[in-house]
Order: C-alpha cells, then sequence, then structure tokens
C-alpha cells in the first residue's frame, strides 16, 4: 500500500505537469490528443519489451499452416497437423504478449486514474450544490461522534449534517459562492482532515474522493493522501455533477480513449516494425 501510495503521489505531480494544457484545450480535442500520444507509446512498449523475433516466426508459421490447409484440403493427415501448429503458435503468440502486457498494467493503470480525474466529472459550478459524504471508521461509536465541517466564507453550508447511523455516515449539501480550489477542514473531537473542493466554468482536476486504505480506492483516487487505518474517518467523497457530452462522458471517455489509443496504435505499427 505504501508503494501505491507513493506512486500515485508521483504520478499526480506527473500528471498536473504534462496534463495542464487541458485546462486551456476544448476537452475533445485534449482526449484526442492524449490518446493518440498513448496509443503510440503502448505499440513502443510492446515492441521493446516483447520478443519480436519470436511473434513473427510464429506469424510466419500460422500463414504457412493456413496455406497448407487451403492446398491439400483432401489431405487428412496434412489438415490435422496444420491446425495442431495453427493452435500451437496462436498459444505462442498469447504467452510473446504476456510480458508486454504485465510491464505496461501498471503505469496504465496509473494514467487512466490520472485521466479520470480531468474527464470522469466535472467541478461544481459557483452556486450548484453537491453532497458530501463521510464515512466513519467502524469502530467509532456515532452518539460519541462529532463531526464539524469547518468552512470559510466561500463555502455555503445548504443543509446538513445528516447522520445515517447504521451506515456511519455524515451527509452535507454545499456549494461554493465563488470559482477556486479549497480545502473543506473537518474536526472530529480532536482528529482534524481536509479534503479538496472544486468550483469552476472551466475544465480542472476533480478529486471525487479523499480514499481509504483500500486498494481499489488508493486506485481509482490517486489524488489526495488516503485516511490511514486506525483513523476516525475511512473516507471522504464529494458527488460531484458527471460529464454528459459523447466524448468525455462520465460512463463514455474511457471507450473513446481507448478506441482513438487502439487506432493510433496500429496505425503506426508499420512505420514502427512492431509485429504484434
Amino acid at each position: 500500500m505504501a508503494l501505491i501510495e507513493w506512486l500515485n503521489a508521483v504520478s499526480s505531480r506527473m500528471g498536473e505537469v504534462l496534463l495542464a494544457p487541458v485546462a486551456w484545450l476544448p476537452l475533445w480535442l485534449s482526449l484526442v490528443m492524449v490518446s493518440i500520444i498513448t496509443g503510440i507509446l503502448m505499440i513502443l512498449s510492446f515492441k521493446y519489451t516483447s520478443n519480436q523475433r519470436a511473434i513473427q516466426k510464429a506469424r510466419c508459421q500460422i500463414k504457412a499452416s493456413l496455406l497448407a490447409l487451403s492446398l491439400f484440403k483432401d489431405e487428412i493427415g496434412v489438415g490435422l497437423r496444420s491446425q495442431g501448429c495453427l493452435l500451437v503458435n496462436a498459444g505462442r503468440l498469447l504467452l510473446c504478449s504476456l510480458v508486454p502486457i504485465a510491464v505496461m498494467l501498471l503505469p496504465m493503470t496509473l494514467l487512466l486514474s490520472q485521466l479520470a480525474l480531468w474527464y470522469q466529472s466535472r467541478p461544481a459550478l459557483p452556486g450548484e450544490s453537491v453532497v458530501l459524504t463521510v464515512q466513519l471508521a467502524s469502530d467509532v461509536a456515532m452518539q460519541e461522534m462529532d463531526v464539524e465541517l469547518r468552512s470559510d466564507s466561500e463555502i455555503e453550508v445548504i443543509a446538513g449534517p445528516v447522520r445515517v447511523a447504521p451506515e456511519r455516515k455524515v451527509y452535507w449539501s454545499i456549494a461554493a459562492r465563488s470559482e477556486g480550489s479549497r480545502n473543506l477542514v473537518f474536526q472530529c473531537d480532536e482528529y482534524k482532515c481536509e479534503k479538496q473542493f472544486v468550483a469552476s466554468h472551466k475544465p480542472a482536476i476533480v478529486s471525487m474522493k479523499r480514499p481509504g486504505s483500500s486498494l481499489v480506492d488508493l486506485l481509482l483516487h490517486p489524488y489526495e493522501r488516503p485516511f490511514k487505518k486506525g483513523q476516525q474517518i475511512e473516507w471522504i467523497e464529494i458527488d460531484y455533477p458527471q460529464r454528459e457530452t459523447w466524448f468525455a462522458g462520465s460512463h463514455t471517455w474511457l471507450i473513446f480513449w481507448f478506441l482513438i489509443s487502439l487506432l493510433a496504435a496500429l496505425a503506426t505499427k508499420p512505420w514502427l516494425d512492431v509485429h504484434i
């Protein structure tokens, strides 16, 4: 977990610099550019982390087997041997792909979690209310827990706190009076913690959740430091509005990124002399 937390911190700082143009470009254009660059980097990574000779040899064997099947249709023995050769070399291609996939798995996970900060949800608009949720730790008694949201003059608390004892959650409805990134401060008895809140008309980094210590939370929400086990709060989440565009919607941006990246990788494969 400590390693993932460190990788998140490094990738978040790099993402702030490398993805800064997203805030100034049209959202669709920035996503297309990021997808094309990603596709080219993936195909280059595949080239230099895979056994290109073995892949090329397996593909030649597959072509030879297909040719033998077409030329010797009436020869049962030749057909069976060719089909067996097809299966063997298809398995070899799969094995040759495992190393590049393993090499790219963690970097791509970190990259997608950074892209989600820009394309998954949009910042709240000034005056737009959002729901803020605090999840308390399982060993904290609700009746003994006094959770106080300390907001500055630019944050309006519309409703709350609303406690749901069975779920061990506390809810607020809040809105920003002006644009900007602010830290919401929570006082829990003697324990104090913060959560980022962003309001803007322009694209900006949106950290929906300050995560807990679970691996899934750490990978999906990398921007803010996670809560540790044993702390009084498990996680804090803001229900930011979802993007609704066809290319960068909350449920479509990943598909759009995948398709453009795939097309970019396939288009540059012959120029880069990559066998897959």
